[in-house]
């Protein structure tokens, strides 16, 4: 091939993802165009319900910047772990249809795959997590509400470790028992979104929210969760040892 990209680690895989990459940076760029433009009538509607004030308050919304924070990086968030699932399917798969051998077969070491796959993940999210957030703030200076370019950002890179915590579990369980692998982690992905919207409606104990990943994503936007940024990264360094292990 006259592709340069494909003969260098972890980028060979983002260009092999390049369409799919682009996809899903376009669907979620337009999806937060969409709640954007929908952030004043939501923070009306909820303040005209009672029983939805109560919700305002558990979540801290309280402007419209608020609705935009919390609505956009609670869905992007979902959305990004369930594009970090469809990695873990495919990772499963390849085991399954034989294309992980014939990479073994061609002397790459399998401390390599787990460690490039899991980067190639990473990066892939980023590119899809930053781009669209990007995109959100545009449409959020066009609508003329005023969100800080330097909030966005961040709570947009700290969707990563979220990131690196589930796709590091997701390695280990598909190279433990790759036929179950995306059954589980979608659980386990599905189970912590339920957790952060449910949780403080229903007053749980703080010890079982933060069994969640989302939880421990925290509210960027008003206040950085150093200990939840550091529980995901450790819970990423784990699941990569028990996935190389696994392998």
């Amino acid at each position: 091939s006259g592709d340069p990209l494909l003969r260098l680690p972890v980028l060979a895989a983002i260009d092999q993802q390049r369409g799919w990459i682009v996809g899903w940076t376009v669907a979620m760029t337009a999806l937060g165009y969409f709640l954007t433009s929908l952030a004043r009538t939501l923070l009306d509607s909820f303040r005209d319900i009672p029983s939805l004030q109560v919700y305002l308050s558990a979540m801290g919304i309280g402007s419209v910047v608020d609705v935009v924070g919390v609505i956009w990086f609670s869905t992007a968030l979902l959305i990004i772990c369930i594009f970090g699932v469809a990695q873990v399917n495919g990772w499963a798969a390849d085991d399954a249809e034989g294309r992980l051998e014939m990479i073994l077969a061609a002397g790459v070491s399998r401390t390599r795959v787990v460690l490039e796959r899991i980067t190639a993940l990473l990066l892939a999210a980023g590119i899809v997590t930053v781009v669209s957030t990007v995109g959100v703030w545009a449409a959020a200076g066009t609508l003329g509400i005023a969100v800080p370019a330097d909030r966005m950002l961040l709570a947009a890179l700290l969707m990563l470790p979220v990131v690196f915590a589930l796709g590091a579990i997701g390695h280990a369980l598909a190279g433990w028992r790759p036929r179950v692998a995306v059954v589980l982690i979608a659980a386990i992905a599905v189970v912590s979104y339920f957790m952060q919207e449910f949780g403080p409606v229903f007053a749980w104990p703080e010890w079982v929210q933060r069994t969640s990943l989302f939880v421990l994503y925290g509210e960027p936007m008003t206040k950085v969760d150093l200990a939840g940024t550091v529980t995901l990264l450790g819970i990423g360094v784990v699941g990569t040892t028990f996935a190389l292990a696994a392998m």
